[in-house]
């Protein structure tokens, strides 16, 4: 019996780029309580972001952020890991040297950029409507870093690549779908995240439904006993999942 739904957004439940949520999901989230199935929002986007995309519900379910370096259940915010200090400056310099990408930092209180290229800043501020502070070096930020991540969606396979062979060995870097390669803390991923809920709610991983279509969706995947690849993800996460949809709302209708 299934008892918990997660699903990723970017890919999944936003298809094709889309920064708004079709609001049919709203009364489907609705049902799913009703019935006693708790629903979990799972992304790379920041907390302020994601309570926004489901103001309908965004008290009734809860938030993995950040790719799985923050979650929120029961209006609790947990943070397992930050990035150390030393790593958030080796990444920067990196991003600096190549000059290829555009890079940000996620802290508790904003997501910070820098601020030269007005188009990202657009982009960052007013399409996908994240909460920013600019700043001229990201060396320059006040806190503590959560996630970093790069964009430059043309050479993201080769970003990955690059990156991955820098710094796989000191921090997790995962493709995180639309252009991006996400750093986040060794040992903290959306499966991390998505398990401590789990034992907060004491509920089995077989009880859990997964929906998602990149790589840094994979660590929920293999974790739920029910888990759909949407039908445009990634090659090669079809392998890891139970079926493949290509609509996360149909296949919950069925579940209800």
């Amino acid at each position: 019996m299934i008892k918990l739904v997660a699903s990723d957004l970017d890919g999944t439940l936003l298809q094709n780029g889309a920064q708004t949520l079709n609001p049919s999901i709203f009364p489907v989230i609705q049902k799913l309580q009703k019935k006693g199935i708790h629903f979990v929002a799972a992304s790379g986007r920041q907390y302020w972001n994601l309570r926004n995309l489901f103001y309908k519900v965004q008290d009734d379910i809860s938030y993995i952020c950040e790719g799985g370096s923050m979650y929120v259940h029961n209006d609790q915010i947990h943070i397992p890991h930050m990035i150390d200090p030393s790593i958030v400056r080796s990444i920067t310099e990196a991003v600096h040297r190549y000059r290829d990408c555009e890079l940000t930092a996620s802290c508790t209180d904003h997501m910070y950029i820098e601020g030269h290229n007005p188009s990202f800043t657009h982009h960052m501020c007013n399409i996908v409507k994240n909460d920013i502070m600019t700043v001229d070096d990201l060396l320059s930020i006040p806190g503590p870093v959560m996630k970093m991540a790069v964009y430059n969606p043309p050479e993201v396979d080769a970003v990955f690549q690059r990156y991955h062979a820098l710094f796989s060995d000191v921090i997790t870097v995962v493709h995180a779908g639309s252009g991006w390669v996400d750093f986040i803390p060794s040992g903290t991923d959306k499966g991390f995240a998505l398990n401590a809920i789990l034992e907060q709610m004491a509920i089995s991983p077989d009880e859990c439904m997964v929906f998602g279509d990149q790589w840094n969706d994979l660590p929920m995947l293999k974790l739920a006993g029910t888990s759909f690849a949407m039908a445009n993800a990634a090659p090669g996460i079809a392998d890891y999942c139970t079926g493949v949809t290509d609509s996360v709302e149909k296949e919950l209708e069925k579940l209800l």
